[in-house]
Parts: C-alpha cells; sequence; structure tokens
C-alpha cells in the first residue's frame, strides 16, 4: 500500500518524469518556487482527497444496491475501477444514467488528454533544447512514436501488457527515478545550494531541516518501501505474508521479463547510453 502511495503522489504531481524539470524551464529565474510548490501540492491532493468521497461513496451505493459488502466487489481497483465498477455503479442509478454516463467518460478521456500533453511536453522539451530542431518536428516525432507504440495496447493482450508497465511504470519506475533525483540534488547537485536559491526568490522561507529531506529521509522512506517490493517481484510469492500484485504469476516468464522488467531496465539503460554518448556536446 506504500508503494501504490508513492506512486500515486509521483503520478498525480508529475515526479519523476521530467514534466516538472521541464515546465519550470520556462518559468522566469525569479520565479516564487516554494509558494507554486506548496499550493500546486494541496490543490492536487486536496482534489485527490475530494475524490475519494466520491470513489468510496459510489462503491458504498454499489454495494447496497447489490446486496453485498464493499470487499465482494469485483474490480474495485486500477482499471477495472474506471471501466467496470464505476459503469456498473452509473448503471444502477435511479435517473440519468445516459447523462451521467456521458459526462463521466468525457471527464476521463479530457484527463487522458491533458496527461498525455504533459508527458510528451517532457520529451519534447529535452529534444528541442539538445538537439536545437523546431518543436513542431519534435512534437510530430514524440506523438508518432508514441502512437506507434500505443498498438500493443490495442491488441487482444493489451489489457496484459497494460498491467504490467503500469506496475514498472507508475510504481517502481517513478519512485525510482525520484530516489536518484533526490541523492543527485542533495549530493551531487547540493541541496544547500538549492535550499539558498529557494530562499533568495520565495516569500516562503525554507530551514536546514530541507537538506537532511533531500538527502536522507525522502531517499529512505522511498528505498523502504519499494525494496520489499522489489524482492517479492525477484521471489515470484508472498512478501511477510502480503500477496503484492494479482498477477505476478499468471504472466509467463517471457512477457515478465520484457513488460515489467523490461520498462524498468531499458529507462536507465537508455539514460546511461544518452549520458555517455551526448556528453558534452551541443
Amino acid at each position: 500500500i506504500w508503494v501504490a502511495a508513492f506512486g500515486q503522489v509521483a503520478f498525480t504531481l508529475s515526479l519523476g518524469m521530467g514534466i516538472m524539470f521541464a515546465y519550470g524551464s520556462y518559468l522566469p529565474r525569479k520565479s516564487d518556487v516554494s509558494n507554486n510548490v506548496m499550493i500546486t501540492s494541496f490543490a492536487n491532493c486536496g482534489t485527490s482527497f475530494f475524490a475519494s468521497f466520491a470513489i468510496f461513496s459510489t462503491l458504498g451505493y454499489m454495494a447496497q444496491s447489490l446486496g453485498i459488502s464493499i470487499a465482494e466487489i469485483p474490480n474495485v481497483g486500477g482499471l477495472g475501477l474506471a471501466f467496470q465498477t464505476y459503469p456498473t455503479a452509473i448503471s444502477l442509478m435511479p435517473f440519468a444514467q445516459q447523462v451521467i454516463g456521458i459526462i463521466f467518460f468525457l471527464c476521463l478521456l479530457t484527463l487522458g488528454i491533458d496527461s498525455a500533453f504533459s508527458i510528451s511536453e517532457a520529451m519534447i522539451t529535452a529534444i528541442v533544447d539538445k538537439w536545437k530542431v523546431s518543436k513542431t518536428k519534435a512534437t510530430a516525432a514524440v506523438c508518432l512514436s508514441g502512437f506507434l507504440i500505443g498498438f500493443i495496447f490495442a491488441t487482444g493482450a493489451g489489457l496484459y501488457w497494460l498491467d504490467m508497465i503500469d506496475r514498472a511504470v507508475a510504481f517502481f519506475g517513478l519512485i525510482l527515478t525520484g530516489t536518484v533525483a533526490l541523492l543527485i540534488v542533495g549530493w551531487v547537485y547540493g541541496a544547500e545550494k538549492l535550499r539558498e536559491h529557494l530562499n533568495s526568490v520565495s516569500e516562503i522561507k525554507i530551514g536546514k531541516w530541507f537538506d537532511w529531506l533531500i538527502k536522507v529521509v525522502a531517499p529512505a522512506l522511498a528505498l523502504f518501501a519499494i525494496i520489499p517490493q522489489f524482492i517479492a517481484e525477484i521471489a515470484g510469492k508472498e512478501l511477510l505474508g502480503i500477496k503484492i500484485t494479482e498477477n505476478v504469476l499468471e504472466y509467463p516468464i517471457w512477457a515478465e521479463l520484457i513488460g515489467f522488467w523490461g520498462f524498468i531496465v531499458m529507462p536507465i539503460a537508455l539514460a546511461l547510453i544518452f549520458g555517455f554518448v551526448f556528453k558534452g556536446k551541443k
């Protein structure tokens, strides 16, 4: 549950995937960073907290309508919640089923589209800054690549690939990249240097506790949550009596190697390759 919580926070705040780096590069150098961070974080987490009332009240309504307990409702997590449980709950509503259903899926569509905007922007900005190509060409290349890769999710095994890649990226990937970023910022760039800059441009001043939070506390908590999960994935069994995932033992080994471990190792390998190949090149 802690890995799921870490992954949820990282994904909704667009951490660990380069999006905030891209957006931050567009801001003036004297932008009030601390104030913007506070507003963004509390607004985002407040929205998630508010959404939980909608989710759990819907599940409660559905359980009562079907005469079962919430624990007996199938597909209450992940993709099943949005595409199976919620539509079923909407179909049980006494009025305006069609209208509410249309609104719900329109909201889901717009959320997906604006998420795609931000994720694409991270790659587009990096390509434009590194190779000085036009933003139009970079956008076309990124969108076309994403479109072609996305065909794998339209196959008969699409949901299975999505499940494995989602586990690799949204759970493990974001936490790993976030941990590496914390260590690099804290120990290589210097947390003290970052704190001095933040205090020089922000109304909200940050104390020395920030240095140790970046250097030690946050990376340690992330690793404490994720290492047992990795052990469970490698062992392919329950850890401390807790079943980590539903599907680890159901996929063939070759599928796990490509869909799960491949999408953990591949980005790290590509980052190292690009780092060495293009080091110092403008």
